[in-house]
């Protein structure tokens, strides 16, 4: 992957975007295989990789390039932001020490966030939560999908909660913020599964919640399924956003996206007081 040129962004007049955030693509497929995600039907399971070295020159040519991008504020003042976009950025944690060592010996001063499983972060050691924490990872978004075994089961997640809970507390212990994804409306998915992901998501515990509906995409092994079971109910791609239920279920998935968000974001807890956290996720996120 070395090879291919890095992306034409001078086509394009990012300043005038009001982005806070550069995407770099880091690596294709994923050798997991969630029966929801498209990444292992489009990219395939093998995968493919670009060298440190190589990573390094492109955020070095984006911040030249680029200098009047707008900056985060983070813990070290303001700076430029880096999503690496991959679907799972850490499938090599060798790679990615690697490039969090040529960050900071090249003296780039940046924020990076990134997709991470949570057994990844649960795992890993106390040096490399460190190394990514001094590296400037500001935050990490991490598949949960459910507080439910059974349907944890069915995504072929792979993924003990024990380990979410973990990797929970130990980003929160590093000061790294963390997004938790979770998906509504798997087939069976029950009333009681459903509440049972609400209660997880609240004993995770993350900085900023997502509540999805499953969509079933093309490539997938879900899509297969509900194909053949005759279960999506519009195949205009417009909807396929994760906010509309397009499949049929028992439940008004879209009436329990705005019931888990309600009864996680309306519960008391002191860091919501905290307006200055507030303030910097606004400006990576608006």
């Amino acid at each position: 992957m070395d090879k291919l040129p890095f992306p034409a962004r001078h086509l394009v007049p990012l300043e005038k975007y009001g982005t806070h955030a550069f995407t770099v693509s880091t690596s294709r497929g994923c050798p997991f295989g969630c029966t929801f995600c498209q990444v292992s039907g489009k990219d395939g399971l093998k995968w493919r990789h670009r060298s440190a070295a190589n990573i390094i020159e492109e955020i070095k040519e984006l911040i030249k390039n680029h200098p009047n991008i707008k900056k985060v504020s983070g813990p070290e003042g303001k700076r430029p932001m880096v999503f690496f976009v991959d679907d799972n950025f850490m499938v090599s944690i060798e790679r990615v020490e690697e490039i969090c060592n040529k960050i900071m010996e090249e003296g780039i001063k940046i924020y990076w966030d990134a997709n991470a499983r949570v057994d990844t972060i649960a795992n890993i050691s106390e040096d490399i939560l460190d190394l990514f924490k001094k590296s400037g990872c500001m935050h990490l978004f991490l598949g949960v999908e459910s507080g439910s075994e059974k349907i944890l089961k069915s995504y072929n997640k792979r993924i003990k909660k024990k380990d979410v809970l973990k990797s929970a507390e130990r980003l929160k212990k590093k000061g790294i913020f963390f997004t938790g994804l979770f998906i509504l409306g798997y087939i069976d998915e029950t009333n009681s599964d459903l509440n049972a992901t609400i209660q997880f998501a609240k004993k995770m515990d993350p900085t900023i919640v997502s509540f999805r509906i499953l969509i079933p995409l093309p490539g997938t092994k879900i899509y297969e399924k509900y194909i053949k079971d005759d279960l999506i109910t519009d195949f205009n791609y417009f909807n396929y956003t994760s906010g509309k239920q397009i499949i049929k279920h028992k439940e008004n998935l879209e009436r329990w996206v705005l019931k888990c968000y309600m009864m996680y974001y309306l519960r008391p807890r002191k860091e919501y007081l905290d307006l200055g956290m507030w303030k910097m996720l606004f400006q990576i996120y608006r």
